[in-house]
C-alpha cells in the first residue's frame, strides 16, 4: 500500500465563472450563472401563497384526524377543495403583478 492519497475526483464540470472563461468557451454542459431578483410584490405574493398552502395543509390534517378511519379520503377532499382556489389565486395575482408591456 502506498501512503499517497488519490487525486480528488471532480464530480461536476468546471464553472465558467470560476475559470474566468468567456461564455462561448465554457465546457459543454457547464452550469449557466443567472442572477434574478424578485420585486417586493412578487416576494409578498410568494410568501402569501406559501402561507395559504401551509394553512390548508394544517386544516386538512385537522379535519381528517377527526375521522381516523377515513383519513386519506377526507384529507384529499378538504385539501384539494382549498388548494385549487389558492392555485387560481396565485395565477391571477401573477398576471396582475406582471409588468405592463407597451403595445
Amino acid at each position: 500500500m502506498s501512503d499517497k492519497e488519490p487525486a480528488p475526483v471532480q464530480l461536476r464540470p468546471p464553472d465558467p465563472v470560476e475559470e474566468n472563461l468567456p461564455e462561448e468557451e465554457a465546457p459543454l454542459g457547464a452550469p449557466q450563472v443567472v442572477q434574478t431578483t424578485l420585486s417586493l410584490p412578487h416576494l409578498i405574493r410568494v410568501a402569501v401563497i406559501n402561507l395559504l398552502v401551509l394553512a390548508e395543509l394544517f386544516f386538512a390534517v385537522y379535519k381528517a384526524s377527526q375521522n381516523p378511519d377515513e383519513f386519506t379520503p377526507v384529507f384529499y377532499k378538504v385539501f384539494f377543495a382549498l388548494f385549487v382556489p389558492t392555485l387560481i389565486l396565485g395565477i391571477v395575482s401573477k398576471r396582475f403583478i406582471r409588468p405592463k408591456r407597451p403595445q
